[in-house]
């Protein structure tokens, strides 16, 4: 049995896609073995959960840019970087940037030093509103 993608949609390697050809070969990635480099590769093959990555699990080679910075394991080159191209697949499964997330709206929060500076501000201007006892009398 050879590896399938696991990329969440990609159906490129199944008969029924009609995309792929008896004679067309197309190279299938195994998953990095190290813990940091896994949870990357499988974060962005969302929205497939993988509770343990089996030597039946792959990505294809489509998934990467032709000029991918290869690394080498063992004999083999495999890529540097975790699969960036989803071809084919819906947008509600491609996984948001990692670049996006760091855009955040920060929240807007006053500094205490300015608070206490408006209160005292209110203090003075309800001083001076105030009526003096001792003009009246």
């Amino acid at each position: 049995m050879g590896r399938k993608c696991l990329v969440g949609g990609c159906r490129t390697g199944y008969k029924s896609s009609g995309q792929v050809v008896a004679t067309d070969r197309i190279r299938v990635y195994s998953f990095p073995k190290d813990e940091k480099s896994l949870q990357d590769w499988l974060l962005r093959c969302l929205p497939n959960r993988i509770e343990k990555v089996t030597e039946y699990m792959g990505v294809y080679a489509l998934h990467w840019p032709e000029n991918v910075p290869m690394c080498r394991r063992w004999k083999y080159q495999v890529p540097a970087v975790p699969p960036s191209i989803f071809p084919n697949v819906p947008a509600s499964y491609v996984p948001k940037s990692f670049a996006s997330s760091s855009t955040t709206r920060s929240t807007k929060k006053a500094l205490s030093e300015t608070k206490v500076t408006s209160l005292d501000e209110m203090a003075e201007f309800v001083e001076k509103d105030r009526f003096k006892q001792e003009s009246f009398f």
